[in-house]
Formats: structure tokens, sequence, C-alpha cells
């Protein structure tokens, strides 16, 4: 019986990646924080009655995309591009059936794309803008004679942005016109990951998680100056595999605190906080 439902979620799994996938709407969104569905066991902040309302998770997520390689195209042809950037996000997320989490996250997003055109280095910077997006999370299964957790974990994000700076050679340009930042991602991961109390009362449990992920990205930049039009756009990540490692610090069963760094497809940190109600 235990064999089915480990069938029946993977192939749910499955299915949701290829689904978002289709979607094409993100960016490099945080993995943990929690890593595992109803991670957390108290009785919440707001001390909601569970099994009246459900389990509802808030969290905040601030992450900071370092380098991410794009694989893009202009009219001269093919075009490597860099970007950086920073979102800060709160969720929502709702546990059904004690397996499945799925949130919606809304914030906002700052980014930064860099590229070569006509010899010269181009950067791009957005204004802050609104980012949104949705996910899901999905305990697989559970090892239980090692204490050891899979968990599966998909999700897309979206920013389309006003452009807020546009420099060429280094040199800041003025009276742009008809500019637009738009970013969009979808991941797919899967994680192993392990509890340790580190206190008698239970109070303070750590929880170090490591997986591998799938992500891609499309969106197109654009702006127009007295040099011209640039107009770049991207339907591919360069690198699309990525490993994902983190650590959730649970206090007190109603509050999370979260650290991750992701690498390969990108080089990315990201610290966040999830509170129970």
């Amino acid at each position: 019986m235990r064999r089915e439902y480990f069938t029946i979620y993977s192939i749910i799994t499955i299915i949701l990646i290829i689904a978002l996938s289709a979607a094409q709407a993100a960016f490099a969104q945080t993995v943990g924080n929690l890593i595992e569905p109803m991670g957390l066991k108290g009785p919440g902040a707001a001390r909601l009655n569970h099994e009246e309302y459900g389990y509802i998770e808030i969290n905040y997520n601030a992450d900071f995309t370092l380098n991410k390689d794009l694989a893009g195209e202009d009219p001269g042809g093919s075009v490597d591009i860099e970007l950086e950037g920073r979102w800060h996000m709160v969720s929502v997320s709702y546990a059904i059936a004690e397996k499945f989490q799925p949130y919606l996250s809304f914030g906002i997003a700052k980014l930064t794309a860099k590229w070569e055109e006509n010899k010269s280095e181009v950067e791009l910077e957005s204004e802050n803008g609104t980012a949104y997006g949705a996910g899901i999370k999905i305990r697989l299964w559970d090892f239980e004679d090692y204490g050891i957790k899979l968990t599966g974990s998909a999700g897309v994000r979206q920013a389309d942005l006003d452009v807020g700076s546009f420099k060429v050679a280094k040199v800041k340009q003025q009276g742009l016109s008809n500019g637009r930042f738009e970013m969009r991602e979808w991941f797919g991961a899967l994680c192993l990951s392990k509890g340790f109390e580190i206190t008698e009362s239970g109070n303070i449990k750590v929880t170090p998680y490591i997986g591998a992920k799938y992500s891609d990205s499309n969106g197109r930049l654009r702006t127009a100056t007295n040099l011209g039009t640039y107009n770049p756009g991207f339907e591919n990540n360069k690198y699309n595999l990525g490993l994902v490692a983190g650590c959730d610090m649970h206090i007190r069963q109603a509050l999370s605190l979260n650290a991750e760094a992701q690498f390969i497809d990108e080089t990315s940190l990201s610290f966040g906080a999830t509170a129970l109600f």
C-alpha cells in the first residue's frame, strides 16, 4: 500500500512539473522555507484550530540572485545575458491531506541584466516592481528507519518591471522610452532532509536539506534611446540543472528561520522566515 502511495505522489509531482513548464510563467525561487510540508507542529501564532480552519503558513523570503546565465537572442544573433537581482516575497500556504501544500506569493523585485552588443557592454536595470508566483510542495516519502524525508516541489514566478536605468559602455543613457524588463521562470526540485532536535524539550530543531532542481526562464528586455532600440529576448537558461542546499531552524514549532543556496544553473542566496497560524 505504501508503495502505491509513493507511486501516486510521484506521478502527481511529474504532472505538476509538466503543467508548470507549459505555463512558462518566474525566477530562482526558494525551494525550502520550509522544506517539509506541515513542518511546524505547534499551535501556531494565532492559535487557530487546525482541525477547523486547516494548516496555514505565512512566510517571507529575501532572494538574492548573484549570477544567472541566460541564452538570449537579438536582431544580430545569439547573445549571452547575465542576470542579477533581488526578490522580496510573502507567501501564504495551505496544507491538504498532510501531504500537499500549495502556496501563492506576492512581493517586489529589482533586476539587472548585462550583455554585449556592438562590442560594447550594455546594462539594463529595472525599477522596483510587482512580482507574483505560485507553487506546491509535496511530501513524497518518509524513510522512517533513517529519519530522512523526500520532498518534491515546483513553482513559477513572474515580474514585469519598468526600466530604471540603461548604460552603454558604462555610460548612463538619457531620454529612455518604451522600456520594459519582463522575467518569467519555473522550477521543479527533489530534496532529502533530516531533522535534529537541538534541545531536550524539542523547542529548537534544525533540518538541513540537499537536492537537485531543474529550472528554465524566458522574458524580454526592451528600451529605446538616442542610440537606437535595444530589444534582446531569451527563451532558456544557459544551464538548466542545479543543486540546492539549505537549512530550516524550527523554534517552538510555531516559527522557522531558513537559509538556502543554489548553484550551477545560477548562484543565489536566500533568507527567510515562516510562521504557523
